[in-house]
């Protein structure tokens, strides 16, 4: 006969402000001790994140006491939120006040998924003595990393959704406002909700009603159009993203390939190679990591995400770290497991990126592809061109080029500003390749297999007729079908090139732009060719530059300038796409078929 489990709601967790949080405990019947699992939560305290790993009755007959708290100004409990900023104090004092409990053996571990892993992550940079590991899916390690690329506001359209929902969820019945104020800032919000591409490409961005007040945002509005030099950054700077050796305890985290988070956990994980970290990146959106569908590649041999391959998983990593001895500290040897679409196989390393060399593919005037005799279209060869040449193209800030899928936080988000977008993942870029705004250049067929696994740069020269502008970088796979699906992207704003606000350029005269795109994982395989785009703009995953001295995210439709821009090539100016190779490696799962049930869709034996 099972045991009775418990379930405490509404009980007070104090922090050391004296703001009254409130969680809700599950535990077995009895007086033994049990190491404890806690979960922050800013969506409610209900939400177990079931669908990312194991619920409360699961994790409470595996031995632990399990706690759902809302953190500060959510859900149940007082305060105001101030978003990411305020979860190292508040981390510390929940996991410390857990460990004290009469119920608890001292050991807590911390789990989280999506904003989740992001109080959790913070919690650990907090450095509680009583946190022994923690559990994450796919979430920010840090707000700059995720909200800025380049210097440019990323995931334009997520913040326009993202910010009315934490006032509709958290902040309404906490503003003390009367009641024709509050009808009002509810038909703001809704209006906000229900945001088409239309009104996101209105001036100035994210400029909602009513919305721009940090009390009512929980400060959303000004991190999203932050420019990189504003003050606000300093209080990012103990995030994990940012000091990744304040991991002090090992951590096990899931992360998407077609999500944003890659490469900030991936400095998580390398900075701490002795602690005892285990990365799995899988080829997943967001959503992918927690069962949903990603792009329109199906790579069989890799499982769905979510709670078939995780629930075991994150038992066993506590049970590992919360009840089991640990090893000594400078002998737990962290780890990564990483999904080779192309090869479909699984892979491990040591290191980040694994053992390897740079491929510099360069950017040159000819082409020996089928689209050769279109002249926005280059060549991506093996060597620099002996001879100078360019390629120039018109961009509009009025008519930018769309988001085709690619690394964006979306299930459906994109499609419901504009019908003929599509989600995260590998989408086929061909639809953008009529527009005059995209250069094109295309390696030689290859021949044997380039497998590509970790950060992806470019360096390119280029010039443009106004004084700032946008460069937009574009890595991908062309199948023998003509199929191109978008691997990694990278931007930069070039009057924040060199680390200050007013880096203008001449108009006409090139530079040297370096880029950082999203990390790869990837086989390139025998018959298909490697692509780069070169743009200026990717609406709405990013915020237009209007090609004016005025901040673009401030500025109005009369602040638009319509600009040429010229990428060169050749020996003086050596424009190139940096790729990590690596050589044959050993396939390795990231299951432990021993220790837990093999997620069913393991089991799918139809043909590659």
């Amino acid at each position: 006969m099972s045991q009775k489990i418990i379930v405490e709601q509404d009980v007070t967790i104090p922090l050391r402000d004296g703001t009254h949080t409130k969680a809700d405990i599950f535990r077995l019947d009895d007086d033994v001790r049990r190491p404890v699992i806690l979960q922050r939560s800013i969506y409610g305290k209900q939400g177990y994140m079931e669908h990312a790993y194991a619920g409360p009755m699961n994790i409470v007959r595996a031995g632990y006491v399990y706690v759902s708290q809302d953190c500060r100004g959510c859900g149940e409990s007082d305060g105001y939120l101030e978003f990411f900023f305020q979860e190292q104090e508040d981390g510390y004092d929940s996991v410390e006040w857990a460990a004290e409990q009469p119920w608890s053996n001292g050991k807590v571990g911390i789990v989280g998924n999506s904003a989740l892993t992001m109080t959790a992550l913070q919690a650990v940079a907090a450095q509680p003595p009583s946190l022994a590991a923690a559990f994450v899916v796919d979430g920010h390690t840090d707000m700059e990393t995720w909200t800025k690329r380049g210097g440019v506001p990323s995931e334009v359209y997520f913040g326009a959704q993202f910010i009315p929902h934490m006032v509709a969820l958290n902040n309404l019945k906490r503003l003390d406002l009367d009641a024709d104020g509050r009808a009002e800032l509810e038909r703001n919000v809704a209006s906000a909700l229900s945001a088409t591409r239309e009104d996101l490409l209105h001036l100035p961005v994210l400029d909602f009603e009513g919305l721009q007040d940090d009390h009512v945002t929980s400060g959303l509005h000004r991190i999203f159009l932050a420019e990189p030099t504003d003050p606000l950054w300093k209080k990012d700077s103990t995030a994990l993203g940012k000091e990744p050796q304040r991991a002090r305890v090992p951590i096990k985290a899931v992360a998407g390939l077609y999500a944003p988070f890659v490469g900030s956990m991936a400095n998580v994980w390398r900075a701490n190679p002795d602690i005892g970290h285990e990365l799995i990146i899988g080829p997943w959106g967001h959503f992918g990591t927690v069962g949903a569908p990603t792009g329109v590649r199906n790579y069989l041999e890799a499982p769905a995400g979510g709670r078939k391959a995780w629930w075991s998983a994150m038992i066993a990593w506590f049970d590992q770290w919360l009840k089991d001895e640990p090893s000594p500290e400078g002998s737990r040897r962290s780890k990564l497991y990483y999904f080779l679409p192309g090869e479909n196989r699984w892979a491990a390393s040591y290191t980040w990126p694994p053992s390897g060399s740079d491929l510099d593919l360069f950017l040159n005037g000819a082409s020996s592809s089928a689209m050769s005799s279109d002249s926005r279209v280059g060549a991506l060869d093996f060597e620099s061109a002996t001879e100078s040449a360019s390629h120039t193209y018109i961009y509009d800030p009025a008519n930018p080029a769309p988001t085709v899928g690619g690394v964006v936080i979306d299930i459906g988000q994109l499609a419901r500003f504009d019908s003929t977008l599509t989600a995260d993942g590998p989408h086929d870029q061909r639809r953008l390749e009529t527009r005059e705004d995209v250069l094109i250049y295309d390696s030689p067929v290859l021949n044997d297999v380039v497998r590509v696994v970790g950060s992806v740069s470019a360096t390119i020269w280029a010039s443009s007729s106004a004084e700032d502008t946008d460069f937009i970088v574009r890595l991908i796979d062309v199948e023998p079908d003509g199929f191109a699906a978008k691997l990694a992207e990278g931007v930069i704003r070039t009057r924040y090139r060199h680390g200050t606000n007013d880096s203008w350029l001449t108009p006409g005269e090139p530079v040297e732009l370096n880029l950082e795109l999203d990390p790869v994982v990837h086989s390139f395989m025998p018959g298909h060719r490697i692509r780069v785009h070169i743009t200026s703009s990717s609406f709405p995953k990013y915020a237009r530059n209007l090609n004016s001295r005025v901040v673009p995210e401030l500025g109005v439709e009369t602040d638009i300038v319509v600009a040429r821009q010229s990428v060169h090539h050749g020996p003086d100016m050596s424009s190139r796409i940096t790729l990590h190779v690596v050589p044959a490696v050993e396939s390795e799962s990231p299951y432990d078929l021993s220790s837990s049930p093999r997620p069913a869709e393991l089991d799918d034996s139809r043909a590659r």
